[in-house]
This record gives structure tokens, sequence and C-alpha cells, in this order.
């Protein structure tokens, strides 16, 4: 490997204790307390380190920065040059101007030897899971997270967590994703909660690899959209761009985001429930299907009981009352008894949201049904929504010219229960007066691929994934077809 023929490692064991003897080891190996030797650090944040090209990264909070003079730090028996100024250590140093995406040279000097690296400054924050442990779907394995926020001002947060192989499908991707939990402790059952990026506490978490969507955005910004809508219980994960890097390789761009569980809920009540469809099993998810004997495991015919903990309470009774109906009730039952068991505009909302992102994945399977209390109605909350707008799971462009459903949606169509026809029209065009509308529809996207070109991150996910990306011809693919889409949908409403 690149990193180990840099410079000649020596190391001498004493007990547990590893000393170096005068030389930075780029590549090292994680220690006892999970953390890699520092290199260079930049106003108390690591520079991050890939072996394989030999290069730094550091994040900072503005395109240009006149006269940077940050607080230099580095191994006392190393010298280093920066583009041939001599820089002091622990100390700090005038860089002169700089800019995100251009290289600049470091030079290190230790014992008379010298090694040359590309120091780049990135407008995307950075994200480093180190581990010496090989990482599985299950069981988690311990890990420490340290994450460099751009700005000048935001101290670095260093977590515990334990770290696992996250998706079905996606295990089998050269690029993975990753879920994680907070700990206290380097012990795995020493769970907290805390806030990341300021968005809500929670204790778990996900890297998402965003692999089969090339454009990297179709999740985050449709769970943007979800959360625009005004009212109805729209509970949407939040989530940022950020470059990751296991140990000493960068894996590209990830998306940190927000995973959606009791703790993101709140929900406390003895009654509330928390279901997520992951598998359609034969149409089961999509209300298909009925089994009449709902079983004593946290596991239902393509559902898994989330909430409560099913090792404490097994609880599908809102769930097998609303299968029940929907799947053998009659029309005069399922009119007068379904705005008892679902929040009726809720799930205008999602059909109506459905059928925007165009994501064929999410009829049935990639929800949440979640239920506060016993007097609370069943909401639904959308979940991977990656194969969007114009994308399948698989990655395969998609026409615009399909209405999604399932058969809880046919049924409330087909009957016209709570006039949901009416409803589904008059709430399609308030929409489309506001965040449906083209030009806000142009502009979420348009922004975050704005932020994706700034940091010209596509380039580093070529290099390292062997893909050929080319951002430009997807925006342009995705943006014509929400052009096309909403011109169909405007047809589809209006004749309800």
């Amino acid at each position: 490997m690149r990193g180990f023929n840099i410079l000649l490692t020596l190391s001498v064991l004493i007990g547990f204790q590893s000393c170096y003897k005068e030389e930075v080891i780029y590549n090292s190996e994680v220690n006892r307390e999970l953390e890699l030797q520092t290199i260079l650090r930049i106003n108390e944040k690591e520079c991050c380190y890939d072996y394989i090209d030999n290069s730094l990264r550091f994040p900072i909070d503005n395109d240009i920065i006149n006269a940077f003079s940050p607080l230099i730090e580095f191994q006392e028996y190393s010298t280093i040059y920066f583009e041939g100024k001599l820089l002091q250590n622990n100390s700090i140093n005038n860089l002169g101007d700089i800019e995100i995406n251009k290289e600049y040279e470091i030079v290190i000097l230790i014992n008379g030897k010298s090694e040359k690296i590309l120091l780049t400054f990135t407008n995307l924050p950075i994200v480093q899971v180190i581990t010496p442990n090989r990482i599985f779907d299950e069981p988690k394995t311990i890990a420490k997270i340290v994450i460099n926020y751009p700005e000048a001002n935001k101290r670095t947060d260093k977590y515990f967590i334990g770290l696992e192989y996250r998706g079905g499908t996606s295990q089998s991707y050269q690029k993975k994703s990753y879920g994680f939990s907070l700990k206290g402790s380097i012990n795995l059952n020493d769970d907290i909660s805390n806030s990341l990026f300021d968005m809500k506490n929670n204790n778990q978490w996900i890297l998402d690899a965003m692999w089969i969507d090339k454009a990297r955005l179709r999740n985050k910004t449709s769970f943007e959209l979800w959360e625009k809508f005004d009212g109805n219980k729209h509970y949407a994960i939040s989530s940022k761009f950020i470059e990751l890097y296991i140990n000493n390789e960068h894996q590209g761009l990830y998306c940190l985001g927000e995973n959606i569980n009791s703790e993101f809920l709140n929900l406390n009540n003895d009654n509330a429930v928390l279901y997520k469809a992951t598998a359609w099993e034969d149409g089961a998810t999509r209300f298909e299907t009925y089994t009449n004997n709902s079983p004593l495991n946290y596991y239902w015919d393509g559902w898994e009981q989330k909430y409560p903990d099913p090792k404490i309470e097994i609880n599908w009774k809102p769930l097998n009352d609303l299968r029940n109906l929907v799947v053998i009730g009659g029309n005069q039952d399922f009119t007068s008894q379904i705005t008892s068991l679902i929040d009726i505009n809720n799930f205008v909302d999602y059909f109506i949201f459905l059928n925007i992102v165009s994501a064929m994945d999410n009829t049935g399977k990639n929800t949440f049904l979640e239920k506060e209390s016993i007097t609370d109605e069943i909401h639904i909350i959308p979940w991977d929504l990656d194969g969007s707008w114009g994308l399948f799971w698989d990655g395969t462009h998609t026409s615009y010219t399909s209405i999604l459903s399932n058969s809880l949606f046919d049924r409330l169509i087909e009957t016209n229960t709570d006039n949901f026809k009416g409803k589904l029209k008059q709430r399609w065009g308030l929409l489309r007066g506001n965040i449906f509308s083209n030009i806000e529809l142009k502009r979420m996207f348009n922004d975050n691929f704005m932020f994706i070109n700034k940091s010209e991150i596509i380039d580093i996910e070529n290099k390292k994934w062997g893909s050929n990306i080319d951002i430009n011809s997807e925006q342009e693919y995705l943006i014509d077809w929400i052009e096309n889409r909403v011109i169909f949908l405007d047809n589809y409403f209006d004749n309800l």
C-alpha cells in the first residue's frame, strides 16, 4: 500500500503502549483510544489523510479566505513547509490567501527525509470513522467518529460509536452505507443520545452512500420537500452532505442523516406503536393480502415492530385492525371506519408526495406507520427515497407517466371516502401554487446541485469508485423529468 511505503515505520511495543521514534507514520494504525497519529492539525482540527492519493483535506466555511491565519500543530520532531513557507509549530501561521479545491504543497522533513503531500480545502464537513475492526451488517463493531465542521468557531465532535453496514440490496454495492449508534464509552452497551449538525438529539444515525443515485441528492431533497408540507405531521429526517473517511481512506460523498425511531418521534405513550415496512411479502405491505393471526414476535408479513421494544411487548393490534378493514372489509364498513384508523389528511399528502417524487419502491415497503396514543390515528412516514424523481430502485430511468398507488389508496379513491378525491384535487392545486411550483421544485434541486458542484467531490467519487458520473447531465435529466411529471400530474388530479 502506498502509505506504508512513504516512510519506514519503527515502533516498539512496551506492555500495551506503542512508542514511535521520531517518525510520522502516514497510514498509521489505530491505537487503543481509537485515534490515528497526527500529521497536521489546523485550528485544533485534524487534517484527514488519504493514503492512496497521499493527500490531506480540511474543511473551511468560505470559498476563499484572505490571509488565512490558523493555529498550526504537528509532531514536534517534524519540520513542515506550506507552499515553501516554514510553519511554526503550536503557533498562529499566516498561510496567505487560500481557496477551496485548490491543491497546496506540504513538505514534511524528518531526520533528513522529506515527503510531499497535497493539502486541499473543501466546503464540505469532513467525517472520519476510526476503527481497527472489520465492519459487519450485524453485530455492531466499536469505532470512533470525528466530525470536523467547516465553521472555524465550531469545535470537533468526537464520539465512540457502534458501527455496522445498513440496507438490504445496498450491501452488495461497492460503496457501502453505514448505520451507527452513539456510545458514551468504548462499551457497546453504553448508549447515549446527542445532536449532530444541530439536528435533534438521537442515538441512531445513518451514513448514506447514495450509490444508485448518480445525482447524489434525491433522498435528501425528497425529505426536504416532505418537510415543507404544512401540518399533517410530516415527520421528515434532516441530513447533511459530508465527505467520509474510514481510517486513512477517503470514501467520497455521503449524507449523514437522522434515523426514524421512537426517540426521533418522541414516542413515550404506553399505547404508541411504530411499524416499518421492510419487504413486499406477496403484496402484504401494499394491503393486498391479510393473514388472520398476527404473530408474537417483531416481524409480520413484511412489517417490523420498532416500538414498543418487541423484547418487552408485542402490539400488532393497530396494524391488524387496519389490514383487516382494507383487505376484507366491505365498502360500508370501510367508509364508516377508515377515518377512525388513519389520519386522512396525512394520507392525502402522502399519496400526492408519493406521486410527485414517483418513488416506485415506496408504495408498500420503505414506509413507517406511526400511532402516538390509543386515541390517535395512524400516520404514514416516508423512508429511503433514492429511487425517485425518474429513477427506479436499481438506478434505471423510469417514465413520468405512471400513477403510484396501493390497495389502501385504491379503496379510498374508489369509495371516495370522506371526499378523498376532492381532498386530493384541492390539496394538489394548493401545493402547485406553492412548494410544487416549477420554480420552487427546480430551486430545491438546483441549490443541492450547486452545493455538490462547488465541492468538486464528484471528481473524487469517480476516481475512488471507478464511476463515470456527469453531474451536469444528471441535473439536466432530473429538471427535464420534473417539468414533464408535473404536467402529467396536473392532468391526473384535475380529472379526479
